[in-house]
């Protein structure tokens, strides 16, 4: 059934006539489902969050299985004690997930810049007792400053440095608001912290390759310690805020000394930790294929 719907929501992408009508069938149904859900969730060991007023956030937490395979790469790459960053935290359910890994030893420094989502995320945080989970109303990215980010009202997973980005679910400019948001770099950030982490989760709605440009004196200066890195890998988003290619960003990538340990479902495409040359064309048609456009990167710095 999903490869059912991804072929379906990539034939959408070539009309936009029937994405657009797609698109409002969706949301209406969206509001449907979840005029009745509930606004808190669970997270493992009984801890509670609110989600608030996101109608599609809330169906996709209240999936028991949604974050199944973030977990089990958690439990596979964090340790006990070890110091985690989650870039794009929302509300903080996945820090939540970081913490129960690296226990009451281990520090997780979560990044979310929407005002609104970071509301949420330092009240849940507080709420829950989770004293080493440390939320930071930051923007990571290649500079420190200030930029533009846009917020959609329907659907808070798809804030953005990016306009486009940020309107992709609902195609509808009226349904995003700006803002503006605080900037650092992961250098500058772990430099006045004095904070190494091992694992780091950077899921930003296009801003990844900026992120790394951002952690590029961090990165390449590890000696024998492994960073593990879980990238949403979405080329379009990344055209959009940084203006280079999916073949841009995986040659990036390469030059940072990072290598592929999992790109499900197309882990066929890595041979020794990169997509080859010759495949790589391949290989983002496939992700542009896939109905959601993205793949989520596990990598590890070697």
């Amino acid at each position: 059934m999903p490869r059912i719907i991804d072929r379906l929501q990539y034939a959408l992408k070539q009309f936009p006539v029937a994405r657009r009508f797609y698109r409002r069938v969706k949301l209406k149904r969206y509001r449907e489902r979840s005029r009745d859900s509930a606004q808190e969730i669970e997270v493992g060991d009984g801890l509670r969050f609110r989600i608030d007023h996101d109608i599609s956030m809330r169906l996709n937490y209240q999936n028991p299985t949604y974050f199944e395979d973030f977990g089990d790469l958690v439990n596979e790459y964090v340790s006990p004690g070890d110091i985690a960053f989650d870039v794009g935290a929302h509300v903080g359910v996945t820090a939540a997930i970081l913490r129960n890994r690296v226990g009451e030893a281990g520090n997780v420094y979560a990044f979310e810049p929407t005002p609104s989502l970071y509301a949420l995320l330092e009240g849940n945080v507080q709420a829950n007792g989770l004293g080493n989970v440390h939320p930071l109303q930051i923007a990571l990215s290649s500079s420190i400053g200030e930029t533009e980010f846009f917020v959609s009202r329907t659907h808070s997973g798809y804030n953005s440095m990016s306009l486009s980005n940020a309107m992709a679910f609902t195609n509808d400019p009226t349904d995003v608001d700006k803002v503006s948001v605080d900037t650092s770099t992961l250098d500058e950030f772990v430099a006045v912290r004095a904070v190494e982490p091992s694992f780091i989760k950077i899921d930003t709605q296009g801003a990844e390759f900026e992120i790394l440009k951002g952690a590029k004196k961090f990165l390449t200066s590890r000696g024998q310690k492994p960073v593990h890195i879980y990238l949403e890998f979405n080329p379009d988003g990344v055209m959009s805020i940084s203006g280079i290619t999916g073949d841009d960003m995986l040659s990036y990538m390469e030059e940072l000394g990072l290598s592929i340990q999992s790109a499900f479902p197309l882990g066929s495409f890595v041979v020794n930790g990169k997509i080859p040359a010759v495949r790589r064309a391949e290989f983002l048609d496939n992700i542009t294929r896939r109905g959601a456009g993205y793949i989520n990167l596990m990598l590890r710095t070697d």
